[in-house]
């Protein structure tokens, strides 16, 4: 059967795309490395406090800190406060690399699926981060906010439970001039322990 003219073009485009994508994907992940401890960090993600307490609000107990942002990475690196996530320690007893799970994500309600003008604030995908870019050394503290057990437009349902939490956030980093989405597990944060309202 033979193919028609327009299908290898478009086969083509296809085949160039994915090799793109697995090429930034291995810089990503070779650029995030160091020779002595494996894979690094290009965003050091610091909680404001490494303890923190529920906090009675008018609308009921919240978690409410702040995380600081580094950029120590040698390239500008993009950050975004649309879908953030808390996830939290589950149970001692599951493998390694299973033990967390997401709690609560933020909502975000319009995302720009257009392509960026601006290569500043673009992921490779043409997706506007609609957030700043931390030039290399520049720091941010980000708030946070979640009510306990009110999970409006999402799935998931924040209880407030005392153990170890983290947070996840949607970063991506320049290489040859494109922003890449980081990896998640060098996107996350250091943990800090929840504790009960006093």
């Amino acid at each position: 059967m033979k193919s028609r003219p327009g299908q290898k073009e478009v086969g083509a485009q296809a085949a160039t795309r994915f090799a793109r994508a697995a090429i930034a994907a291995l810089l990503v992940v070779a650029a995030s490395c160091t020779d002595s401890t494996g894979p690094a960090r290009r965003i050091g993600i610091t909680p404001t406090a490494p303890t923190v307490a529920l906090q009675t609000t008018p609308q009921g107990q919240a978690l409410i800190t702040s995380v600081t942002l580094t950029n120590t990475s040698s390239q500008p690196v993009a950050w975004s406060s649309c879908g953030i996530s808390l996830e939290k320690m589950g149970m001692p007893a599951l493998p390694p690399g299973t033990g967390w799970e997401t709690v609560w994500q933020s909502i975000c309600f319009l995302l720009d699926d257009s392509p960026a003008t601006d290569a500043t604030t673009s992921t490779s995908f043409g997706i506007s981060l609609g957030g700043p870019i931390l030039r290399p050394g520049q720091s941010v503290d980000v708030p946070v906010s979640i009510l306990v057990g009110q999970p409006p437009y999402s799935t998931y349902n924040f209880k407030g439970d005392p153990g170890a939490y983290r947070f996840h956030f949607a970063l991506s980093t320049q290489i040859l001039g494109t922003y890449y989405p980081v990896p998640h597990d060098l996107s996350v944060s250091d943990f800090f322990t929840l504790v009960p309202a006093s």
